[in-house]
């Protein structure tokens, strides 16, 4: 759990926002639905938002009269991810703590919600980008409506997905495939995503929150799964059983006929080569290993990538809304530290 210190310091800055973020409502067949509500930034989770979500669940599940959960957001869609100008003010600033905080109260809040042992439910309402898939992965079953968009950008942004996406993805959908979804920061429909694993249904949005509300009512664990038929590439799974971020970024890497490698290559070389780096060593992370040593972790990340040239540059540049995509510079100065 984070510290009493990083909560004072959430809670002051959740009070510095006369708005509640985060609402609840109840429905008669005991589900709480929370809803995130902050439409005018596309419901981006800042610690305001954070600490608020990770109260109201934390309170759901110790309410008695509460069976399931539901989390869903408001218009005009679900979660477009973590505060981008949050993180740009402190990184400026060089002040890395409340960065700190931010990461470990978001692992502590989707943690919260992957063990509660009441179910909770993903109404996935609109795109799911970022933190918002996080979130998202965290939930026991995901309902989206198919016009929704899944992914994990955070590469192209010069950060990694710390709020426990990358091993959620792993874990949900194998090896392979979450790297080549999250190396490539792919965007990913609702019909790929139902192929996938990542997504369990799909329904349009007038009944989307009906059913989300019926399957909370179920026992957890009790929810059926159907056996995905998608399949990567025979060439796809040899590429990642063989290659690493470093070979990718070699300028003696024979290229492939499968166009389907050569174009996982081509976008990996546009992505932060730090970033990608980093995803590599999460994505060797023993499942056993305790909150205390993921935030240490995630600590070491946070102090070395978002420090990076590329990570302030590629920020700064989603902040003016530039079109395309800047130019890294990480894989000119390879490191031997990992």
């Amino acid at each position: 759990m984070i510290s009493p210190k990083s909560q004072s310091g959430f809670i002051a800055e959740d009070r510095h926002f006369p708005h509640r973020f985060v609402l609840r409502e109840a429905t008669p067949q005991g589900v709480a639905i929370i809803r995130i509500h902050r439409p005018q930034m596309s419901n981006a989770l800042n610690p305001a938002t954070m600490f608020q979500l990770d109260k109201a669940v934390e309170a759901a599940i110790h309410d008695p009269s509460v069976c399931g959960i539901v989390i869903t957001a408001s218009e005009p869609g679900f979660v477009f991810g973590a505060d981008m100008n949050f993180l740009i003010r402190h990184i400026e600033q060089n002040h890395f703590e409340p960065v700190h905080a931010y990461t470990r109260l978001g692992n502590d809040c989707f943690d919260r919600i992957a063990a509660s042992p009441k179910p909770i439910i993903a109404a996935i309402n609109g795109h799911a980008f970022g933190g918002g898939l996080e979130l998202a992965l965290a939930c026991h079953v995901r309902l989206a409506v198919p016009t929704a968009t899944l992914s994990l950008p955070e590469v192209g942004l010069g950060l990694c997905p710390l709020w426990g996406g990358v091993l959620r993805m792993k874990r949900q959908i194998g090896l392979e495939v979450a790297k080549s979804l999250i190396y490539a920061g792919k965007n990913i429909p609702v019909r790929e995503a139902l192929e996938l694993g990542i997504v369990d249904r799909s329904m349009d949005a007038n009944h989307l929150l009906k059913n989300a509300v019926k399957l909370a009512t179920m026992p957890a664990g009790s929810f059926f799964r159907e056996n995905k038929a998608f399949h990567a590439s025979e060439n796809v799974i040899r590429f990642f059983d063989n290659e690493t971020v470093d070979s990718v970024f070699s300028p003696n890497t024979t290229d492939t006929p499968d166009k389907s490698v050569q174009m996982i290559r081509k976008q990996m070389r546009s992505k932060c080569y730090l970033a990608l780096k980093y995803c590599e060593r999460i994505f060797q992370w023993n499942d056993g290993m305790t909150a205390d040593e993921k935030d240490r972790n995630y600590r070491e990340i946070v102090e070395h990538l978002y420090r990076s040239k590329d990570t302030i540059t590629a920020l700064k540049w989603k902040r003016d809304k530039k079109i395309g995509t800047p130019e890294f510079t990480s894989h000119l100065f390879k490191s031997t530290d990992f």
